[in-house]
């Protein structure tokens, strides 16, 4: 049985449900003891209504900011002054402040800061930000913290998180997120043919060319918006040509591939090998996606099959 109660939540600021365990937030799930509640709702009680909920809406921005599929550092850290303008203290708003310094080791020095016990309403958050965003420069930082706040209470949950932070670190050292490792294939689609691009770069794969492919090989982690151009940029640099996915998907000029992407190619790599590889004809397309692609691919004839795509490459 659970019964709605003004208590907002430490994490997202969505009003929190009283339940016989304690407290829930049915918006981000987050579980609270009374202790740690009332607590909570003690601090905001000295404030003012405008300004408690001007930190309910910040936190529920903050929510959405460490959700987001590539994450802003600077939005991030924007959000966490805010709220510790009224409350310096608060644990989520310092935390990630300090998780998204441009300094790795922050957030390490700020964790050792903190009392075990206050971080522990928290550590689902924290694991799982370490899980997603850890750099090699703190995988030691994550493997203490989960090892800290699991090992003993929830051994399942510390095998859990171990394993995840293990695949991490060997994709780090395998230079899985690098984009200047070379590369044979840089591969250009739109995100919404994520299953196609997935059959097309294992097809690849298992004929031994390497690809960059943004999915699998652009980090969504720490501070990712910030470097995403960059690093597809460099990316590009490495690669000895572009696989231009063509869907009618693509062919949109709201595409990053088709806007930004081969833009990015003509105007600075005229070298780097283009291959156009069509999955799906359309019927009609505007005239200034015929005119980008005339102009990128030079009249050259495109493919439409695995194999002829795979002849192209090695030609």
């Amino acid at each position: 049985m659970t019964e709605l109660t003004t208590i907002k939540c430490p994490v997202c600021g969505a009003p929190l449900k009283k339940t016989s365990e304690g407290y829930r937030c049915r918006h981000c799930d987050s579980r609270f003891t009374e202790i740690v509640a009332k607590k909570e709702d003690d601090l905001l009680a000295v404030l003012d209504k405008e300004k408690q909920e001007y930190i309910a809406n910040r936190r529920q921005l903050l929510w959405e900011a460490i959700t987001e599929k590539y994450l802003s550092g600077e939005k991030i850290i924007g959000i966490c002054r805010e709220i510790r303008l009224y409350l310096p203290d608060d644990f989520m708003a310092c935390f990630f402040e300090a998780a998204n310094d441009k300094n790795p080791y922050v957030v390490s020095w700020y964790l050792s800061s903190v009392n075990k016990y206050s971080i522990m309403p928290y550590r689902y958050i924290v694991a799982d930000w370490f899980v997603r965003t850890a750099e090699k420069k703190n995988i030691l930082t994550a493997k203490s913290f989960i090892t800290k706040m699991f090992s003993e209470a929830e051994h399942d949950k510390y095998i859990k998180y171990v394993n995840k932070l293990e695949e991490l670190e060997e994709k780090l050292d395998e230079g899985v997120f690098n984009p200047k490792i070379p590369r044979d294939v840089f591969i250009a689609y739109s995100s919404k043919d994520t299953d196609k691009i997935v059959d097309i770069v294992e097809y690849l794969e298992s004929q031994k060319i390497t690809c960059y492919v943004a999915l699998r090989n652009l980090r969504q982690g720490r501070r990712a918006k910030e470097r995403y151009n960059a690093e597809l940029y460099e990316a590009m640099k490495h690669c000895k040509c572009v696989v231009f996915v063509s869907t009618e998907n693509s062919r949109d000029l709201d595409c990053e591939a088709l806007d930004v992407e081969l833009p990015y190619i003509q105007e600075n790599l005229p070298e780097m090998g283009r291959i156009h590889y069509v999955t799906d004809r359309c019927k009609e397309m505007s005239d200034a996606v015929k005119l980008t692609l005339e102009d990128f691919f030079e009249d050259r004839q495109w493919t439409e099959t695995k194999e002829d795509l795979l002849a192209r490459i090695l030609k």
